[in-house]
């Protein structure tokens, strides 16, 4: 302590507000535990090059007892733990004589998550909805490379024309408006107009 060395005529005071410029004063360990593994992991590195040992990381266990300790000799104590374990090849040794100078720490039970079997959906159920939009896409498809001509893009697809229209149906394709200019008399049953020479057939026998 160099202000009761002052005190004490031990140390010169000019020369100590020379050198006292910034002061910087650091908490003990134990008020910034956050920061043990963060050394934990330096000494760790520091000691296994020095020494030429490669070891694990610490084990939870003992990673809960430096938390739980209270760390009096501060950052150095940690330092000599730490080498203690990289020279003796193993933690067991810091183990027993933290474990009893610690507390069990109770932990909460972890929460049990319920699935809601409304909110879940069996597989059965995934696998139409995947089948259902495949074959959506499929038929679309058809449709649109058939000019949405049915009988034609049912025979593409393989199926039966009514078959066919039951899966527009299913499919929810039954909603858009076709054009009645894309579709073939032979499907909506129109009766084909007459050719210009019928017309002037009919024209000649009924004529004056």
């Amino acid at each position: 302590n160099i202000e009761e060395a002052i005190k004490q005529g031990k140390f010169r005071e000019d020369l100590y507000y020379r050198l006292n410029v910034v002061n910087i004063t650091l908490p003990p360990l134990r008020e910034r535990k956050e920061e043990i593994p963060i050394f934990v992991e330096y000494f760790l590195n520091k000691f296994s090059k020095k020494f030429g040992r490669k070891l694990s990381p610490l084990s939870d266990r003992l990673m809960k007892a430096f938390l739980q300790y209270h760390w009096p000799g501060n950052v150095r104590e940690l330092e000599n733990m730490i080498q203690r374990i990289v020279v003796l090849g193993g933690e067991k040794a810091i183990l027993e004589e933290l474990v009893p100078s610690v507390k069990d720490e109770v932990l909460p039970e972890p929460k049990k998550v319920i699935l809601n079997k409304k909110l879940w959906p069996s597989l059965k159920e995934v696998h139409r909805e995947a089948m259902i939009k495949a074959e959506t896409e499929v038929i679309a498809k058809a449709l649109e490379m058939t000019n949405w001509n049915r009988k034609k893009a049912a025979g593409l697809l393989n199926i039966s024309y009514k078959a066919l229209l039951y899966k527009i149906k299913e499919c929810g394709l039954d909603h858009k408006i076709i054009p009645k200019s894309v579709i073939p008399h032979s499907e909506v049953g129109d009766k084909p107009e007459r050719g210009i020479g019928e017309t002037h057939r009919a024209a000649t026998f009924n004529g004056p």
